[in-house]
């Protein structure tokens, strides 16, 4: 199982390490949205993560974010920005992505089986 612990060290510690690239939306104490990108990764700025508590979606947190990290990386001389999705993804993020005028690029089928 992945701990919060566990994913956080990756992030601090992966070499596309850039976290003037990241942000954060509180309410109070409690972290509601945020994202976490990374200076590259397959030849272009990357978000590898973009995350909104349940009970806070359908506000615009996550598009706002998106933007706010295309933004970023334009700043900053990128202008290619990727980031992986779950195609099967029930969160509504795939239209999100493609609202602000995204598309896909390349997509993969990942197949699993749990030896005991």
């Amino acid at each position: 199982p992945t701990t919060f612990i566990g994913v956080a060290k990756r992030d601090l510690e992966h070499d596309g390490y850039a976290p003037e690239l990241w942000s954060v939306v509180r309410d109070g104490d409690e972290i509601v949205a945020g994202t976490v990108c990374r200076s590259e990764r397959l030849g272009a700025g990357w978000i590898a993560r973009v995350f909104t508590r349940r009970e806070w979606r359908g506000r615009g947190l996550g598009e706002a974010l998106v933007r706010r990290a295309l933004r970023a990386f334009w700043e900053r001389g990128q202008p290619v920005v990727g980031l992986g999705v779950d195609g099967q993804s029930t969160t509504g993020a795939n239209r999100l992505y493609e609202r602000i005028g995204m598309h896909v690029h390349w997509g993969a089928v990942v197949f699993e089986k749990e030896l005991v």
